[in-house]
């Protein structure tokens, strides 16, 4: 107790380096003689002071903070911020952004701010304490007054006080994105000042980078990736040297620095696959390094692996082992992002996929709509039938349709239709829902949304809206037609022809938008979409485009598919000699072409069978 109060009494002193800004001799007198008559002596200030640092919950805090508010100078108020930061749960936030008390204090602080008084350390303690009391649009001033504050004097930060301001900067603006408007100017203009803070703090970084220790490292590199600034030179080259340096010094992280690093690099899409091996090389090496990993580290290191297409195969499977261990543990995001991962990475793993399927029931009012596309989506890639947890799943979806993104929409869909699981109330419900939002999907989600519901059509014969989302689909997709890519197009395309469904122009431009990507076109979809359009289109550039493919996908293609083709080239009127000819020179095939469906990004991509 007596070496806390020494601290305590030490820190009240105001012993602290220069200030980021010097405030002008008038300002700085008018100051020092109110304080000369406002400011109580050392002994209570030692005294208040000892209240905060001894107070070990928010509301305590805040009461001392009611009770000598008057008597508080700028290191009280930075001290209270942060204890109040530092003993707040999630449950909390609601009613401290309606405090009276903790708002008068964030007032003080941008009070003694606009004034100079906020030293390097102050200014890295009330970001890091904003930053985790998650105080959105109420501290909005405030965050932009520590940044600009902040990066007029960066030199002066030590290099944890530095790393903790850009983490704390970073989490901020992590979190403002979701509260703006990202399309208004006031966003516009945030986004352009913190692109300048970081270009700043990253060119300090690389001076420090050597003095940094392993936790510094890593709210570094997080910082830059949730910044979305990652990309400029400078922090590539920052990346870079962090690479290094955590290759030489991989035991000396935590498991929560070792996740934070590798979300960072995958997050940025910097690509350095070997810091990626020499990490799963370490983690594999003894089976104590993962074991100290939780639920949720472990789910975010396999989505990292994932994401960077490095699938490790010792590593992927001792997460499985684990994650089957810890999964009556794991949260919905946590079992979302670890189904993610083995599917991306294409890893499948039997045992994990039964236990997900199970665990996840009870926690399906949690999953977030993005979480549920990705588990279903994850379960239908690996073509793992979990008839109770789909039926679960399709139930809570239908519920919350209007909250889905178009692309999570798209992918819960594509996953029951895959499986073929029956769920008509969730396609009645978003067959009503979207004939008002078609014109928010991305021409590869009219492609998925168009596909599934061709292939639950037998179950919707009956449904009255599917003939207006068919129309609106329609309408959209010849708006889009040039964005589709070529395995979109053949599914839209077999779509369409399954509802009976499209008008003379619809698949007029179809046909033209396929000449166009012809080349991309995998050997089955190209015989697919010739076979489709024939009745549908005499569109002439379009076969002289299949004719031409063709004859360069002759040795992918089997007998069957170029015998479609060339009897539909030569029913619209070209000369199929060449084909002819190159068909008889092929080595007859005996067995059939792969039936497959391609993984689906749920990040970029997606390639489907059709049909």
């Amino acid at each position: 107790m007596f070496v806390v109060l020494r601290r305590v009494c030490l820190f009240a002193t105001h012993t602290h380096r220069p200030f980021c800004t010097i405030p002008s001799p008038s300002s700085t007198s008018n100051y020092s003689k109110n304080v000369a008559t406002a400011t109580p002596d050392r002994v209570r200030v030692k005294h208040i002071m000892a209240l905060l640092i001894s107070s070990n919950t928010s509301k305590q805090v805040l009461h001392h903070s009611s009770t000598y508010l008057k008597e508080f100078d700028h290191i009280h108020v930075v001290t209270a911020i942060q204890r109040v930061a530092k003993f707040s749960k999630p449950p909390d936030l609601i009613w401290l952004r309606d405090d009276p008390n903790l708002r008068e204090l964030l007032a003080r602080l941008d009070h003694h701010l606009h004034r100079g008084l906020i030293g390097p350390g102050e200014l890295s303690q009330s970001a890091w304490a904003i930053a985790r009391l998650d105080l959105g649009n109420i501290s909005k001033p405030l965050i932009a007054s520590i940044r600009n504050t902040s990066l007029s004097c960066l030199p002066s930060f030590t290099p944890h006080e530095l790393c903790s301001l850009g983490w704390a900067i970073a989490k901020i603006k992590s979190k403002k994105s979701v509260l703006m408007n990202v399309d208004s100017p006031d966003s516009r203009i945030t986004v352009s000042e913190t692109a300048a803070f970081f270009e700043e703090f990253s060119k300090q970084v690389q001076n420090i980078l050597p003095q940094l220790n392993p936790q510094d490292v890593s709210n570094v590199v997080w910082a830059l990736a949730a910044s979305g600034c990652a990309a400029s030179p400078a922090h590539k080259t920052i990346f870079r040297d962090i690479a290094d340096k955590v290759s030489e010094t991989i035991p000396a992280f935590t498991p929560q620095g070792l996740t934070n690093i590798l979300w960072a690099f995958a997050h940025s899409k910097f690509e350095h696959p070997l810091l990626f091996e020499n990490i799963a090389k370490y983690l594999v090496s003894k089976s104590s390094n993962l074991q100290k990993f939780t639920a949720q580290e472990l789910a975010n290191t396999a989505w990292a692996f994932a994401k960077v297409k490095v699938p490790h195969q010792p590593l992927f499977s001792k997460i499985a082992k684990l994650s089957i261990r810890k999964s009556e543990r794991m949260e919905a995001q946590d079992i979302a992002n670890t189904c993610w991962a083995f599917a991306k990475a294409k890893m499948r793993h039997t045992e994990l996929m039964q236990q997900f399927a199970t665990s996840s029931i009870p926690l399906i009012s949690k999953f977030k709509p993005r979480e549920l596309a990705q588990l279903l989506w994850a379960f239908a890639s690996l073509d793992c039938h979990a008839l109770e947890l789909f039926d679960a799943a399709s139930m809570e979806a239908s519920r919350k349709v209007h909250l889905f993104e178009p692309q999570s929409l798209s992918n819960t869909l594509w996953a029951i239709a895959k499986l073929k699981v029956r769920a008509k109330r969730l396609f009645t419900v978003t067959s009503e829902y979207l004939v008002t939002h078609v014109d928010e999907l991305s021409a590869q989600g009219i492609a998925d949304i168009s596909w599934a519901f061709a292939r639950e059509r037998k179950d919707l014969s009956n449904v009255p809206s599917i003939p207006n989302l068919l129309s609106a689909l329609e309408a959209v997709a010849m708006q889009k037609i040039a964005l589709f890519r070529a395995e979109d197009l053949a599914n839209l395309t077999w779509a369409f022809v399954q509802f009976e469904y499209g008008s003379p122009r619809f698949y007029r431009l179809i046909a033209k938008a396929s000449a166009t990507v012809i080349q991309d076109f995998p050997a089955w979809a190209l015989a697919e979409i010739v076979s489709l359009l024939h009745t549908r289109t005499t569109e002439i550039g379009f076969y002289e485009a299949a004719l031409a493919e063709t004859k360069r996908k002759i040795d992918r293609l089997t007998v069957e598919e170029v015998n479609t083709i060339q009897t539909v080239l030569k029913a619209h009127g070209l000369d199929v000699t060449a084909l002819v000819r190159l068909r008889k020179n092929k080595r007859t095939r005996t067995v059939l072409a792969p039936q497959y469906v391609d993984l689906i990004d749920t990040d970029t991509t997606e390639a489907k069978k059709t049909g």
